[in-house]
């Protein structure tokens, strides 16, 4: 068995695709056009796409995913402006991860609301000759739902603090074990457990200036959506403003 690199996942893709009878098939590799250089809308932000394939009129989008642990918020940005550029020819953005990763690439393609097809190859990102099909079993994960699962309950998944201060809550029953994780980075690459327990509620503080992330579950299940902090800290200008009129309306009620 042979681990197989970057560029064999782009000819076993594009291999298939010509069996399939897509045309006008466009990658940055010999014997092919380059795929045309996308814009983003009022900026100089451009990407060149990996792969680009037409379908009768629709146009779709292929990325290719190596490590979860590379994906930065470029990477996020790029997927963003391909998945739009898919949809406006009626297509859509596909990309192929290791099948150990697809539930995690699903949440961040949530928490930046990327509409994606996500394209699982083996576990391991091993392939032999009898198993090459299984690099392109297409399949859109909603996973079952688990009667157990916990969510935090804050009215909107993005939560903007100017004082670090922040009290979190989440759904379930006091019978059951929660877990929750704080982390940095949206693929929880850094998680911290900073609480494990059967209460419904946490308190945090002391947040500096930042974006946090958080999700949360009953202990060995699956977990929540991910819940964005960003911390702001009031200026000291507009601090002292506060300070300024607090002082003014005490002087006038003495």
């Amino acid at each position: 068995m042979t681990v197989v690199s970057h560029l064999e996942i782009l000819k076993l893709l594009i291999d298939y695709l010509k069996n399939e009878g897509m045309t006008e098939i466009r990658a940055d590799l010999d014997g092919f056009e380059i795929p045309e250089n996308i814009t983003w809308e009022n900026s100089e932000y451009i990407v060149t796409p990996e792969l680009t394939v037409k379908d009768n009129n629709k146009k779709h989008v292929f990325e290719i995913c190596d490590d979860l642990n590379l994906v930065t918020d470029n990477s996020l940005r790029r997927w963003q402006l391909l998945s739009q550029h898919a949809d406006s020819f009626k297509g859509d953005l596909f990309i192929i991860v290791k099948e150990k990763d697809a539930n995690a690439l699903q949440q961040l393609l949530k928490g930046y609301a990327i509409e994606a097809i996500i394209v699982l190859h083996t576990n391991l990102g091993i392939i032999t000759p009898m198993i090459t099909n299984l690099l392109l079993i297409i399949l859109l994960i909603n996973p079952p739902k688990n009667l157990d699962a916990v969510q935090f309950t804050m009215e909107s998944d993005v939560v903007q603090s100017s004082s670090g201060y922040l009290k979190l809550e989440w759904t379930g029953s006091a019978q059951l074990k929660t877990e929750v994780q704080q982390s940095e980075t949206l693929d929880f690459y850094d998680a911290k457990l900073i609480y494990a327990g059967r209460d419904k509620a946490r308190v945090i503080s002391g947040l500096t200036v930042g974006t946090y992330y958080y999700r949360v579950r009953v202990a060995e299940g699956s977990w929540s959506d991910i819940l964005t902090v960003k911390v702001e800290h009031q200026s000291l200008g507009l601090a002292l403003g506060f300070f300024a009129i607090g002082a003014l309306v005490f002087g006038l009620t003495v």
